[in-house]
C-alpha cells in the first residue's frame, strides 16, 4: 500500500473508540490496538494464520478460510465487541466463509471494521481477490451484516463499519 493510502488507513482508525473486548483478525503484521482509541479495552487478541511475525505474536492460529471449528476455543464465539480486520480480505479465496467466521466473534450489536481492496497491485504470495462496492455490500449482507458506513475508495480500498445483529 502507498505512503498515501497507510496514511488514510491510519487517519481512519485514530477516529475509532473501542471498548470491551477486542479481536484483531489477520493483526500480526499490523496489531490495531494503538491506532485506534482505547475507551476501555478489557480484552485484546489477535487471530491470524501465521504465529509470529515481527516479534508479534498471535493468541489464536486460524484459517478464515475454513470453518473454525475446532480452531478457536467455544468462549471466543459470539464473545468481541469489536472485530477489525483491515488489508485481510485479499489474502482469502474463500470470503463469504471468511466473514461468516468472523460474524460468530461478535457479541449481539459487536461492530466489525473491515478493509476491501478495489485496486491494488499484486502482492506476494497469496493475493487472491479485489471488490467492487456492490460485491463488498452482497458479501456482508450474506454473512449476516449491517453496513453502516462505507468510505468510497479512497486510495483503492473501502473502508467499512458494520453491525453483527444476533
Amino acid at each position: 500500500m502507498s505512503t498515501e493510502g497507510r496514511n488514510y488507513l491510519k487517519d481512519w482508525l485514530s477516529q475509532i473508540k473501542v471498548s470491551g473486548r477486542v479481536l484483531d483478525v489477520g493483526g500480526i503484521s499490523c496489531p490495531m490496538r494503538n491506532k485506534v482509541i482505547d475507551k476501555g479495552i478489557t480484552d485484546y487478541k489477535i487471530l491470524d494464520i501465521k504465529e509470529e511475525r515481527k516479534g508479534v505474536r498471535t493468541n489464536y492460529i486460524v484459517d478464515l478460510n475454513n470453518s473454525f471449528n475446532n480452531q478457536i476455543p467455544y468462549d471466543l464465539y459470539y464473545s468481541a465487541d469489536f472485530v477489525f480486520c483491515t488489508e485481510v480480505m485479499q489474502f482469502l479465496y474463500n470470503p463469504l466463509m471468511a466473514l461468516q467466521n468472523i460474524y460468530r466473534l461478535l457479541a449481539d450489536n459487536g461492530t466489525l471494521y473491515i478493509t476491501f481492496h478495489l485496486t491494488h497491485p499484486p502482492m506476494k504470495g497469496t493475493d487472491y481477490l479485489r471488490y467492487t462496492r456492490d460485491g463488498v455490500i452482497k458479501l456482508l449482507n450474506e454473512a449476516n451484516f449491517e453496513i453502516e458506513d462505507i468510505q468510497e475508495p479512497m486510495n483503492g480500498y473501502y473502508l467499512i463499519k458494520a453491525v453483527c445483529q444476533h
